[in-house]
């Protein structure tokens, strides 16, 4: 290894380093600060509704609810739905938590927080986001909204983080989402109880039941602490919540898949024949398309042969040339040699 790899390497290992202390105190920082309210219910969606969009009207009404009953509202902090639901609790006089976080275009907190903490890493954000949750609740959103939903879906689907009472408000928007659920398990990608994961619904007091029968751990407590020892009354107090996610599930799972209509559940060889490239032969080429590349390889080839011609052409002029040239050369030798001659003579007779 020379000097200047060794160099590299451990600039290299300087700036892994440091970025590894950057994430560390951004998660840290964010994890201390959770550690000073109860858990409460995290509310997920777009930045970009308007306030009058019925989504957000929906996200306000659950913001008071919850704060009526007594749960803390966390949201990303920002605008759109997260702006809705802080406005309804903090109308009501509850806790409003936002995790913002700090965007090339700015991300300013929603008027409406009681507690504000912001983040320079979207992973550092999300881990807090699940954290400081008890009950998960998502609005339509954007790529941000989905990424965060896929994630925890798939840590609470490889036992990574208990599961936990998670709600999709609007059975309209999520329809889509239902329907795609529905071929992934047709074709072996998840399994049927999967689905038990998460529940669709237009009902808001669905959230607020789940998050009462959990009720209000303490300030010192998280149910993700060791959650795999967790006591008996958390693990009631989560699986009583889970119950009515559960029921409706199932009877959503057997109307996608076993009521669907045929054309709406693929089996997996449609799928599969759906998306097979086909196959095309010579035979069945277009007629534009096979008149075309005959037309491409007799210009190439006529380019050829005019290229050659011209050449041969150049040649034979070339050679005409020279043979004009030598025979000029040789009357004008013979003219000047007659001269010398006839003054020679002129000469001598004088």
């Amino acid at each position: 290894m020379t000097t200047i790899e060794e160099d590299v390497l451990k600039k290299l290992s300087i700036a892994d380093l440091e970025r590894a202390n950057a994430y560390a105190k951004d998660l840290t920082r964010g994890l201390q600060i959770i550690r000073s309210f109860p858990q409460g219910v995290t509310i997920f969606g777009s930045a970009r509704l308007p306030q009058d969009s019925p989504y957000c009207v929906s996200a306000y009404n659950l913001g008071k609810a919850l704060a009526e009953n007594g749960h803390a509202v966390i949201t990303g902090g920002g605008p759109g739905i997260m702006e809705a639901a802080s406005h309804g609790s903090y109308d009501f006089g509850g806790r409003t938590i936002g995790l913002n976080i700090t965007l090339a275009h700015e991300q300013f907190p929603n008027p409406y927080l009681t507690d504000c903490i912001t983040f320079e890493y979207f992973f550092a954000r999300k881990v807090s986001l699940a954290m400081a949750s008890k009950v998960f609740v998502f609005y339509p959103g954007g790529f941000g909204t989905m990424d965060e939903l896929s994630e925890l879906l798939c840590l609470m689907q490889e036992g990574k983080m208990p599961k936990m009472p998670m709600y999709l408000i609007g059975e309209t928007y999520w329809k889509g989402f239902d329907k795609m659920i529905g071929k992934m398990i047709s074709l072996g990608l998840i399994a049927a109880k999967d689905t038990g994961i998460f529940h669709i619904t237009d009902n808001i007091n669905h959230v607020v039941e789940a998050a009462n029968k959990i009720g209000h751990p303490k300030v010192s407590e998280n149910f993700y602490d060791g959650f795999r020892e967790a006591s008996s009354v958390e693990k009631d107090a989560v699986n009583d919540a889970m119950s009515a996610i559960n029921t409706t599930s199932e009877e959503a799972v057997d109307a996608v898949v076993k009521e669907a209509p045929a054309e709406e559940v693929e089996t997996a060889e449609e799928i599969a024949e759906d998306e097979a490239p086909e196959e095309t032969t010579e035979d069945e080429l277009p007629e534009v398309v096979a008149e075309e590349a005959d037309e491409i390889l007799d210009d190439e080839e006529g380019g050829e042969e005019e290229v050659f011609n011209d050449e041969i052409v150049e040649e034979e002029e070339a050679g005409k040339e020279t043979e004009e040239d030598a025979a000029e050369e040789a009357e004008e030798e013979a003219e000047e040699e007659t001269e010398e001659e006839t003054e020679e003579e002129t000469e001598e007779d004088e």
